[in-house]
């Protein structure tokens, strides 16, 4: 994991985390923990206001409020003709056995995974002080978000 050489990063962050982060083995357990570092460290390094928070589940369950939230908060205007994009899935998305028919966007990486992976997912988010950012259902906790802001 490239952070790891990241000395400054290690001191401010991520020591706590530093042997898990190291013994991390198997491509699954790789991924969870960058997605850790990857969300945790803006919350700790930036100040409130300073980015936008956007989760994908609201882009796929509601695209229309998400966009609005995305615009007003680079107090941009938008043309309405930006929402006609939003029912056309991605070249991702309609690739051969990316998402199999009826699935849900949101969802079907619970599909993919074991129940011990799932349970190692909520192990370790806890450890990072993730785990408020998703509902037990999976959806998002804007005011989870909100809380983890430093300062």
């Amino acid at each position: 994991m490239g952070f790891l050489a990241q000395e400054q990063l290690l001191a401010d962050a991520l020591m706590p985390f530093n042997d898990e982060l190291r013994n991390a083995s198997t491509p699954f357990e790789i991924h969870l923990y960058h997605w850790c570092v990857e969300t945790l460290i803006p919350f700790l390094q930036l100040p409130r206001g300073a980015v936008h928070v956007a989760f994908y589940e609201n882009f796929c369950t509601e695209p229309r409020q998400e966009l609005e939230r995305l615009f007003e908060f680079f107090g941009k205007t938008h043309d309405r003709r930006v929402f006609e994009y939003l029912g056309r899935p991605s070249s991702q998305t309609n690739r051969k056995g990316a998402l199999p028919p009826g699935a849900s966007l949101v969802h079907t990486w619970r599909q993919q995974l074991t129940q011990d992976q799932i349970a190692r997912v909520k192990e370790v988010t806890r450890r990072f002080g993730l785990d408020g950012l998703y509902r037990e259902n999976g959806t998002p906790n804007r005011a989870a978000a909100d809380a983890l802001w430093a300062g």
